[in-house]
């Protein structure tokens, strides 16, 4: 099983290119403004942060987003109660009361009434609010989901795995999300770090049929580790158990990575748009050489799910369109190089736009001398 310190590097081209760009302090079209202090805005200041491996500035950052998050999906709440009708609310009050009782924390009880609520306030929803503010509401869980994943990669990369288990454990199987697999494939990872195998095989079953794992050795680890699981008593022999964990953990990490395709189909189905899903999906197109021109594909798609915003993903765009520049000008193909180097200047450009929005500056956060070489660039090869 592959340990943390081996993950770090998982997105290292990415990582790579965007280093070249980005200062070491820390880190046209810009796409949408977003708001400031937003969710969203907090969140992609985390993901620039995060190319810079400023782990603490990230992860406040990431926090910042939860918290605004909470605090926009209150002012929300208030509005739906607001549009109820007197009598509607005492029973609505009671509910939250028993989701929200410090006595009643962790209890089965406790559970369901916090299910119940959040079906509740979903369905006043609906009926309570604009188009937009519903449009808002349902967008938050995902929102919320986003972050959480960021910080549990975060926390992974500096071997913090019981706070993984933490994060992650209140996204994978949330009722409103789609299944979140690249969250259930790092849970799973974290728990077998752990060698807690009992908590991590409903994860790495789930895996395992999703990618239709056939590996002989992988299929015997799993039949091995549900049946003592089953018989509980008396408890497997621990070496052969961690030994069958590693085996299977291995297996479903090999099976996930192998192909893009495969990678694409379940970490990016079901209506999940990660955009740390889709900076590793480009990192994989980039290792397999006869899928390297992919990686501009799938860089414009995660901008584009994205509604432009996305200043990571622009500046990986525009290393790579400059990349594609160089190897079609050192090979006569000027026209098409010419357009490859324009791309490349519109990505960067918009990246650069974004950054500041996000209260990255010029020269000290980022190097626009980038872009005034590669027009340079441009203007000598125009001439």
């Amino acid at each position: 099983m592959k340990r943390p310190a081996d993950r770090r590097d998982k997105r290292a081209l990415i990582v790579l290119c965007l280093w070249a760009v980005l200062a070491p302090g820390i880190c046209s079209q810009a796409g949408p403004t977003l708001p400031r202090e937003g969710v969203r805005w907090h969140y992609e200041r985390a993901l620039v942060l995060e190319v810079q491996e400023q782990t603490g500035r990230a992860l406040a950052a990431l926090h910042r987003a939860l918290d605004a998050a909470d605090e926009r999906r209150r002012a929300l709440q208030r509005a739906i109660k607001a549009a109820l009708a007197a009598d509607s609310h005492p029973a609505l009050e009671q509910l939250e009361r028993t989701a929200y009782d410090r006595r009643l924390a962790g209890s089965p009880e406790q559970r369901q009434a916090q299910r119940r609520l959040a079906d509740e306030f979903d369905r006043l929803a609906a009926v309570c609010l604009s188009p937009a503010e519903l449009a808002e509401w349902r967008s938050l869980p995902l929102q919320t989901a986003e972050c959480r994943y960021l910080m549990a990669h975060l926390y992974w990369r500096n071997d913090r795995v019981a706070d993984v288990i933490l994060v992650l454990t209140q996204v994978v199987d949330v009722a409103a999300l789609p299944d979140h697999v690249p969250a259930r494939l790092l849970l799973a990872q974290a728990y077998s770090r752990l060698g807690t195998w009992e908590h991590a095989l409903p994860h790495l079953e789930a895996l395992a049929a999703a990618f239709g794992l056939s590996e002989p050795e992988a299929q015997q680890a799993l039949r091995f580790l549900k049946t003592a699981l089953a018989r509980q008593t008396p408890p497997p022999d621990a070496a052969q158990a961690r030994a069958a964990l590693r085996t299977l953990t291995t297996a479903v990490e090999n099976a996930c990575s192998a192909q893009p395709a495969t990678y694409r189909k379940l970490m990016l189905g079901g209506g999940l748009k990660d955009p740390v899903a889709y900076l590793e999906l480009a990192h994989l197109c980039a290792e397999a050489d006869e899928q390297r021109d992919d990686v501009r594909t799938v860089l414009a798609e995660a901008i584009e799910v994205r509604e432009g915003f996305f200043p990571v993903a622009w500046l990986a765009l525009g290393e790579a369109e400059e990349t594609r520049a160089a190897e079609l000008e050192a090979a006569g193909h000027r026209p098409a190089a010419i357009q490859a180097y324009q791309s490349a200047a519109k990505a960067f450009e918009t990246a650069f736009q974004q950054l500041e929005q996000l209260d990255f500056l010029p020269e000290r956060d980022f190097e626009p001398a980038r872009l005034q070489a590669l027009r340079r660039k441009l203007a000598a090869l125009q001439e």
